[in-house]
């Protein structure tokens, strides 16, 4: 199937979707969908001044893409997520220039998750999960020049990859009782963090001020103050693990009373300490 739709006049929407059956026991769905808005016009005539009238143009854009879907085969199954966006911003955000396209945020969240659930007879079964996640965010901005001709930019970065493993038993001894017991494992293994500031608008007389410089890692504090503080591949890095196993119980008394009690126990694990968090649950 094919969907197509306009809102606001400004927006525009499209998705394609499709399911094939390969069988009683098996089959794929699947959606790919996509907006898009070239941005709209706006006023804020209590900001015109020198170097602004008021008005910002073709602002407020964005261009956004999911893909997701499902594949099952009898206790198999797998499914994808794929979600980005990209909006820039009508207004000035935090002192910017107004009406900047290079002033904007971008936004990146994905998964792909495969599960086994076989039954272990007649009263128990299986549910377990290997999902591998990433985010990832980046947010520039873009400043009006200074007296001296400059515009100041800023670049920041957040990026996360992790792993999660999950595998539970359910056990139904009794109409009325359910247990469960299951394990969790969470691998972080990126977790960066960058920030640099920069500028346009040099000559040769000034060129060295638009030169990028890192903010974010720290500076190190045996590197000299004149020294250029700047790398491609240098990020705020901070990895980390968590651990958990939790238990929990259904009891269902009567069609309309019904008893929902258990704990969970997380280990997280940091390259400078261990936490502990204990959650019961009633």
């Amino acid at each position: 199937s094919a969907t197509a739709s306009s809102v606001e006049g400004s927006i525009s929407r499209g998705r394609v979707a499709g399911t094939v059956r390969l069988g009683n026991n098996a089959g794929l769905w699947t959606s790919v969908s996509g907006a898009y808005s070239p941005g709209r016009n706006f006023e804020f005539s209590e900001l015109a001044g020198p170097g602004f009238d008021g008005f910002s143009s073709g602002a407020d854009g964005f261009r956004a893409l999911t893909v997701q879907g499902r594949g099952w085969w009898r206790d198999v199954s797998a499914q994808w997520l794929l979600n980005t966006r990209v909006k820039s911003f009508p207004f000035g955000l935090g002192g910017t220039s107004f009406s900047e396209p290079n002033t904007y945020n971008s936004d990146t969240r994905g998964l792909f998750e495969l599960r086994y659930d076989p039954r272990l007879g007649s009263r128990a079964q299986l549910f377990s999960r290997v999902v591998f996640n990433h985010y990832s965010f980046i947010g520039t901005t873009v400043a009006d020049p200074d007296m001296d001709g400059l515009r100041a930019s800023t670049r920041e970065e957040f990026i996360g990859n992790w792993l999660v493993a999950e595998a539970r038993v359910a056990v139904t001894p009794a109409p009325w009782l359910r247990l469960m017991a299951g394990v969790e494992g969470q691998v972080h293994f990126t977790v960066n963090q960058r920030g640099e500031a920069g500028a346009s608008g040099c000559t040769m007389m000034n060129s060295s001020a638009c030169l990028p410089e890192l903010y974010l890692p720290p500076r190190p504090a045996n590197l000299p103050t004149t020294t250029r503080y700047y790398s491609t591949g240098t990020y705020d890095r901070h990895p980390f693990q968590i651990v958990a196993g939790y238990l929990l119980a259904d009891l269902a008394f009567s069609p309309r009373v019904r008893l929902s009690a258990g704990v969970r126990q997380d280990v997280y694990l940091f390259a400078e300490r261990t936490l502990f968090a204990t959650s019961p649950r009633v």
